[in-house]
């Protein structure tokens, strides 16, 4: 029988209203509206959006404000290790940021 892969729990903040390193504005009330949209949603090693690229899975999101007031989501879930020493990574804090596979919409 096979053993299960060590995971890891992670948590962080998704977003942050404004706008964001690669030109997304997301507003305070999307965020509002959209954060439990992210539960379930894979942990992303890069921004592939690929099967390869999965290493985890969001299982908590919280609207909440940042010190200067502005709406965050922060998560919590967890990494799985991938053969990649990924885990050891974060544990060490080489890693430190993750991406989360979600999708944006202009309506």
């Amino acid at each position: 029988m096979s053993q299960l892969p060590r995971t890891i729990n992670v948590n962080g903040i998704a977003v942050v209203e404004g706008l964001s390193r690669n030109n997304h504005l997301f507003l305070a009330e999307e965020l509002d509206k959209a954060h439990q949209s992210l539960v379930n949603k894979p942990i992303l090693m890069d921004h592939e959006m690929s099967v390869a690229s999965a290493i985890g899975k969001v299982q908590r999101v919280a609207s909440t404000k940042n010190v200067d007031g502005k709406t965050q989501l922060v998560f919590e879930g967890f990494v799985m290790e991938d053969g990649s020493k990924i885990t050891d990574k974060i544990d060490l804090g080489i890693i430190n940021e993750v991406s989360i596979g979600a999708y944006t919409e202009q309506l």
